[in-house]
């Protein structure tokens, strides 16, 4: 019986130590895999700006409105990065987050999100992707929004920027997306439009 009990307890023990090796091995490469990234920013003299470009996603565009827009204008937009890094007054909507400017999914009324932006002062709008959204079944009521107001001449398109768009920080680090989505910035007219 004693036999049997150590030769369970050295099997056991094998895969005990198999597995924690593995497991060890596993957290290093991944920790390795994202540190790469930071090292190639310290050990290269890279610059914040080329930094910022490689690991946010839509950096050409934040950095386009930081350079060309005035910090006092109320600038809208549904990309997160836009309030951590932008020099301008951001208002960031997010459809289940807040109603300042509501753009949930059951709300398609553009006069009441036509009459919020102007509440807030919003000078500017960002709009990502190429096309306008006309259709109420659009997936973004953001871009639904948007549409119509640049239908009803209340939008001027004042610059279209191609940027990097990319979901990981750290696989891009080695497969990196470049100019690969487009970018609207537009500019509030109150007076031409046709509210």
């Amino acid at each position: 019986a004693w036999y049997v009990k150590t030769l369970i307890y050295k099997k056991y023990y094998l895969l005990l130590n198999l597995s924690l090796f593995l497991i060890l091995f596993f957290q290093i490469t991944i920790s390795f895999i994202h540190n790469f990234n930071y090292a190639n920013y310290i050990f290269k003299n890279e610059t914040k700006k080329k930094f910022y470009s490689r690991n946010i996603p839509y950096f050409g565009a934040i950095d386009w409105v930081n350079n060309n827009i005035s910090t006092n204008d109320m600038v809208l937009t549904d990309i997160r990065a836009f309030r951590y890094l932008s020099k301008n007054n951001i208002l960031a909507v997010q459809p289940l987050l807040q109603n300042s400017i509501n753009i949930s999914t059951n709300n398609s009324d553009n006069r009441l999100f036509f009459e919020q932006i102007k509440n807030h002062n919003i000078a500017y709008i960002i709009k990502k992707g190429e096309d306008l959204f006309i259709s109420k079944k659009s997936s973004s009521k953001y871009d639904y929004h948007v549409s119509v107001l640049f239908e009803k001449n209340c939008l001027i398109k004042i610059k279209e920027l191609l940027v990097d768009d990319f979901g990981s920080r750290t696989i891009n680090t080695f497969f990196q997306k470049k100019n690969n989505t487009l970018m609207q910035i537009y500019e509030v007219d109150y007076l031409k439009c046709s509210y």
